[in-house]
């Protein structure tokens, strides 16, 4: 789940939404 969220996050392209993923990747399924 933590790559999936991580690609994501990555997707959207927010330096500040990756870190967020990064650090919580429930958090960034949640956000995304």
């Amino acid at each position: 789940e933590g790559i999936l969220s991580s690609l994501s996050c990555s997707s959207s392209g927010f330096k500040l939404r990756l870190k967020r993923c990064l650090l919580i990747p429930a958090e960034g399924q949640k956000l995304s």
